[in-house]
């Protein structure tokens, strides 16, 4: 009786967290399998974290720098904190001669596709997180009403075969469960790139007055 209890315990907390709309999301967020908070926002708007002069003229050619792609991938590092990437850009500003304005602004186009491709995978990978839940919420309801079945036909808990989809409804029912309290985090990445993209794009500034 106790284990049917719990079945069925893990079941609701499941349903209530699944049914329950995130404040502030459109309807239509929900149909695109975007459980964040945070508006979805696919791009990056260079207004947001760019007030220098045009890079238009570097975003097909700025890989041709040798010097750049390590650089770039090395900024891209969520790892560093903001004192290390103005350290590391300034340090490169250092090094630059006569081109020190096309050097920086090239930096910045790179900078700032890489880290739009990155932000593409970012919410494609939020999508298909959100996805699996939505996947596994559905096999948890399936579950349920298969014991609920069971039950009226007076199949219970001494049955193995109760037993065992019991197990495997709480076994799943902790894994969408421990992976929900994950949400939060992964809706912070795109943030968090978005955040340090602006810093890094202030230091490239500073240099280039």
């Amino acid at each position: 009786m106790r284990l049917l209890k719990f079945t069925f315990l893990c079941a609701a907390v499941v349903g209530l967290v699944f049914s329950t709309a995130r404040p502030g999301l459109a309807e239509e967020d929900y149909e695109s399998e975007w459980p964040c908070v945070q508006r979805l926002v696919d791009t990056i708007p260079l207004s947001t974290v760019w007030q220098g002069p045009s890079t238009e003229e570097f975003t097909a050619t700025w890989w041709e720098d040798e010097n750049l792609l390590p650089l770039v991938d090395e900024l891209l590092d969520e790892t560093l904190t903001e004192k290390e990437s103005a350290d590391i850009i300034n340090g490169y500003a250092q090094t630059l001669g006569a081109d020190k304005g096309e050097k920086l602004l090239a930096l910045f186009s790179g900078l700032f596709q890489r880290s739009g491709e990155l932000r593409a995978r970012q919410i494609r990978g939020i999508k298909q997180f959100y996805r699996r839940q939505i996947e596994r919420a559905e096999r948890i309801g399936l579950m349920s009403e298969e014991l609920r079945k069971m039950g009226k036909e007076g199949i219970g808990e001494e049955s193995p075969e109760y037993v065992g989809l019991s197990k495997t409804l709480i076994w799943n029912t902790r894994i969408y469960d421990e992976r929900n309290k994950l949400t939060d985090y992964v809706c912070e990445e795109p943030v968090f790139l978005e955040q340090r993209l602006g810093v890094q794009a202030r230091a490239i500034l500073e240099n280039l007055q």
